[in-house]
């Protein structure tokens, strides 16, 4: 009797390791990496990542992967989850930078840069911290006008911490980036319209690279998750969850 007792606590336990929060979280999650102890979508859609040379890491939820700054990087083949096919939608990352190698840590990109009238403009979308501490999210279209910028001051992340990120393209078009479950200001932002049409590309989903730049993150990746909603500022705190982070896995 008392074997079973445990047995049947141990499903318990695991049946309700993800709590009402958490439940309510994973709602139009297309994509979610918790990178414990794989690379795996645990999202349910089985978009699973690829590891070039990352190597597991104590994270700030479990387990991450960190990143050498010059060759090593997550990444996915084209999908349509990982997609940005039109406002309202959510990234959400930790990250924990070790140096800034190159200009931009690209946290997370479906894109390239392309040059429109003698200016690099991004195609897709793309979300990478400055050296000097800054936050930047793009998201556009393949004609790359008009697109939505969002660019913060520097001095938000130095290097030996860990941050957790959330991008929202909102119901608008309007961006925002939330740095530790709070809303930052864009101290720069694209002129004209907001872009509200389709971001989707054919291109590669990368995290820690953005080749084409040459740019790489030096640190730890962790708790990658793509939704096809905007979260609320309340689901980001709880994201967020005071620093600790929270696990989304069921």
């Amino acid at each position: 009797m008392g074997g079973a007792s445990v047995t049947l606590y141990a499903q318990w336990e695991a049946i309700s390791a993800c709590d009402a929060t958490c439940q309510a979280l994973r709602v139009g999650l297309s994509a979610y990496y918790p990178l414990d102890t794989d690379a795996n979508d645990y999202s349910g859609n089985d978009v699973n990542l690829s590891v070039n040379g990352a190597i597991p890491a104590t994270g700030r939820v479990g387990q991450s992967y960190n990143l050498n700054g010059s060759t090593d990087y997550l990444s996915s083949a084209d999908n349509s989850y990982l997609d940005l096919s039109g406002p309202g939608r959510t990234l959400s990352e930790w990250f924990y930078i070790d140096s800034f190698t190159t200009q931009y840590s690209p946290i997370i990109t479906k894109g390239v840069y392309m040059t429109v009238y003698s200016s690099p403009q991004a195609v897709g979308y793309w979300g990478v911290i400055s050296q000097d501490g800054g936050i930047h999210f793009e998201v556009s279209g393949t004609d790359q006008y008009p697109d939505s910028y969002c660019g913060t001051s520097g001095g938000l992340v130095s290097t030996g911490g860990w941050n957790h990120v959330t991008f929202i393209w909102d119901d608008a078009g309007y961006l925002k980036i939330y740095l530790n479950g709070v809303l930052r200001n864009c101290s720069a932002t694209m002129q004209g319209a907001w872009y509200t049409g389709d971001a989707s590309t054919n291109f590669d989903f990368l995290v820690g690279s953005l080749p084409s730049l040459g740019w790489w993150t030096d640190g730890k990746v962790d708790e990658i998750g793509i939704w096809n909603r905007a979260l609320s500022q309340t689901e980001i705190s709880n994201l967020y969850n005071g620093g600790s982070g929270r696990s989304l896995k069921l």
